[in-house]
This record gives structure tokens, sequence and C-alpha cells, in this order.
């Protein structure tokens, strides 16, 4: 397989190998010992996902503690939640939100 067309290793034969950089921090780096394809942690990217975790939970939070929106249909009534969310009648404002919160609960399930 060449390292250059591979968008992902299916050998699942990786091994850790951290490799030291030259300011002396090391980089978490894992290696496929048959395809020679290597994967590292990017430490900006690690904290934009624990941001977006954490702004998704906040809301999830925020959902668990309240009723719904208050004036989301401009006609005083407040929207409940089961309406907004997936299989609700209005699921269209809200079903992204619901597969990003999936998505995190099956990652935390794993």
């Amino acid at each position: 397989m060449n390292n250059d067309n591979a968008a992902c290793c299916a050998c699942l034969t990786v091994e850790y190998k951290p490799e030291e950089l030259g300011d002396g921090h090391m980089r978490e780096r894992w290696m496929c010992s048959e395809c020679g394809m290597t994967f590292t942690k990017h430490p900006r990217v690690e904290k934009e996902i624990t941001l977006l975790k954490n702004g998704l939970i906040a809301v999830i939070q925020l959902i668990d503690e309240s009723a719904g929106v208050a004036g989301l249909h401009l006609n005083g009534d407040v929207a409940e939640w089961e309406s907004l969310r997936t299989g609700g009648r209005y699921e269209e404002w809200l079903i992204e939100f619901d597969s990003a919160v999936n998505n995190i609960r099956l990652n935390r399930a794993e």
C-alpha cells in the first residue's frame, strides 16, 4: 500500500511508536507494521474536539433541565423539546444536534 494514497489503514496492526521532536517534546504516534502508515494526535484538534463535546453536553444539560423553548413559534407557546428532537413534529430544528449527541454517546460506550 502506498502511504501517499492511503486515507486510512485497514491492516489493524498498529503499534505505538512515540516520536521525539527537535524541541525536546514527544509526539504520540502509532505506525502500522504492515503498510507503514502513521497516525498522530494533534493537540489543537484534540482541544477543539473537547470544546465541541463540552458545548454539546452543556446543551444536553439545558434540555434536561427545561421544558422547551418559549416563543420559538412566535405564538407565545412553549415548543416542547420532544417536538424539536428527532421523531418530533419539528425535528428538522435539532436533527443534526441529535446526531452529534448520539455520536458522542457511542464513542463513550466504546
